[in-house]
């Protein structure tokens, strides 16, 4: 009888798989356990991963809940947390620079959705929505919602829900 022995780095192996890769463009870059590796179409993403996207390179993927993001040139987008159920969830995202588009999946038909992407300059709260958000062209962050029930938009300064779209 043989041995089998599998080695995994000690953060991989208590890291959740999230989603995966559905599409991309250039060489997109992840970053786990202080590691840079490739990634490519179908690969698993995990909680703590650290998606890159250098210039001429983009990415779209697919969390478990059907919620998709694609992110940007030049953005650097960390999947912090994830946890997804069905009645409830809680996930929190951080967008270090870059820009990014989000479309809510099943996290966004729960009744109080848990949902933020975290900026430099504020963040970002999706309750069942498409929208759009980025440093793109300044250091201020410019949201556009696209469709859905709304965002809102907070910081030291206050708080701004967006209901409508095209705003």
């Amino acid at each position: 009888t043989g041995l089998i022995l599998i080695i995994l780095s000690p953060s991989l192996a208590f890291a959740e798989q999230i989603g995966k890769v559905v599409l991309t463009q250039g060489n997109p870059i992840v970053e786990r356990n202080n590691h840079h590796i490739f990634i490519k179409r179908n690969d698993l993403l995990f909680t703590g991963d650290t998606l890159i996207t250098p210039l001429g390179t983009k990415i779209l993927f697919r969390l478990n809940d059907e919620s998709t993001i694609s992110l940007a040139e030049n953005t650097e987008f960390v999947l912090s947390r994830y946890r997804y159920k069905r009645k409830s969830s809680d996930v929190s995202f951080k967008m270090l620079k870059g820009a990014f588009r989000a479309l809510s999946g099943r996290i966004g038909k729960q009744k109080n959705p848990q949902f933020e992407v975290h900026t430099p300059i504020a963040t970002i709260g999706i309750r069942g929505t498409e929208f759009w958000g980025g440093m793109i062209f300044s250091n201020a962050l410019d949201v556009t919602m696209l469709s859905g029930k709304g965002i809102y938009i907070k910081n030291k300064y206050g708080k701004v829900n967006i209901n409508q779209s095209g705003l």
